[in-house]
């Protein structure tokens, strides 16, 4: 950790002469411009290998990425010049430590993102900034929320300011041939200008008389069927789009894990990732796999996992002894949920059905889309609450199958 403070004193001190504004010593106007020229000359182009010597050195550490967190507000001012390399270091930062942001933070971030170019070679940078957001959202392992820093995002995307958040894909389903679609806000820019920064989209753009984004000012949208833009490609070009609009979806999820409900209502109200858009994306075999990954994560996070939580006192016991189970049971599959006679105090049966190995999750995955009808309330016996138990089954092989 002293290392760290010390590569970091020397960074800003390279920073601060570069700009002229030293903060060792109060210097006259020409040995201020002779400092500037100075560090410009040999001290600035160090400050590439300085970033690529800190992020190396907190990757996977908690401990160093805690002493990063404290300059944060630094490195947020100067990502403008380094947008790569100091995206890097926050994505590492933000991702192993549980220290939040404040809002005027926030905003210096926000001022980053814009609408994607390839002429402008942003594509990268902008993905690595969405990224960011997903890590002041949750931790890694999607396992652990980030409620202030969820809080923050989610007043400044769906509030009526304006701000460079908005500038992130929007989704929705077109009417008239039922697809799922994808929308890239312009930030003032006509459809022409875009298709001119990325022609490599030009021949999947589509165009339609209705706005569903009062924020564009053109009589006509421009939009891209998901099946189209998110295709498996060897295309450097299309995996760049692919790999943003991933961490995008990762993004929204991000903001709504945890049973966040208003972000939850909102996403799906406001962005589009309604559950027709996000089951239409899950089926269809066009979309690459990376993708549907990301919508599968959606599917839990929107869909799946989203009830109030429970006191413990009010929940009915779930504890199972497995001695009471006798060996006529032993080689019965879990899966195929059995009635076991067993006192209902004793075992509690809607948890029959979570030990299961990979084959009968995949066959009851199939089961479950290819034939919905055979999961209906008539079909579960002995059941009050059928559905509760199917959304709880469900959640557990969407769960398997992610991981």
């Amino acid at each position: 950790a002293d290392q760290i403070v010390v590569i970091l004193n020397t960074e800003k001190t390279v920073a601060e002469m570069s700009e002229g504004r030293s903060a060792l010593v109060e210097s006259p106007k020409q040995s201020t411009l002779l400092s500037q020229k100075l560090a410009a000359k040999h001290l600035a182009p160090l400050l590439p290998q300085i970033y690529v010597i800190l992020e190396r050195v907190i990757a996977n550490n908690h401990e160093n990425c805690n002493v990063i967190s404290a300059y944060k507000e630094f490195f947020i001012r100067n990502i403008y010049d380094h947008k790569k390399e100091v995206a890097q270091i926050l994505v590492e930062t933000f991702q192993n430590s549980s220290k939040t942001i404040y809002p005027a933070e926030l905003d210096m971030l926000l001022e980053n993102i814009d609408t994607i170019s390839l002429a402008d070679d942003n594509l990268e940078e902008q993905t690595l900034l969405v990224k960011i957001l997903s890590y002041l959202c949750r931790n890694r392992d999607r396992n652990c929320p980030k409620l202030k820093s969820q809080i923050l995002c989610a007043n400044t995307l769906f509030s009526d300011k304006e701000s460079n958040i908005k500038l992130l894909p929007q989704f929705r389903i077109e009417p008239n041939n039922e697809t799922p679609i994808v929308f890239f806000p312009l930030k003032g820019l006509s459809i022409n200008e875009f298709l001119e920064r990325n022609p490599y989209l030009g021949d999947m753009a589509k165009f339609s008389k209705y706005n569903p984004d009062n924020r564009l000012s053109d009589t006509q949208s421009l939009y891209f069927w998901i099946e189209r833009i998110c295709a498996p490609s060897d295309d450097p070009d299309l995996q760049a789009v692919i790999e943003y609009i991933c961490r995008s979806l990762d993004f929204y999820a991000s903001l709504c894990l945890g049973r966040f409900k208003r972000a939850i209502k909102q996403v799906g109200n406001d962005i589009g990732l309604s559950f027709r858009h996000v089951i239409m994306c899950i089926e269809n075999e066009g979309i690459a796999l990376k993708v549907r990954r990301q919508y599968l994560f959606l599917m839990i996070v929107l869909f799946i996992d989203i009830d109030y939580f429970e006191l413990s006192s009010q929940r009915p016991n779930r504890c199972v002894f497995w001695r009471e189970l006798t060996s006529d049971f032993a080689n019965t599959r879990m899966c195929q949920w059995k009635n076991i006679n067993v006192a209902p105090q004793r075992y509690h049966e809607e948890n029959l059905g979570l030990i299961v190995d990979l084959d009968s999750i995949v066959g009851f995955f199939e089961t479950l889309w290819t034939n919905p009808s055979a999961f209906s309330t008539d079909a579960i016996q002995g059941v009050q609450d059928a559905k509760m138990i199917l959304k709880s089954r469900l959640k557990f092989l969407l769960m398997a199958l992610r991981v």
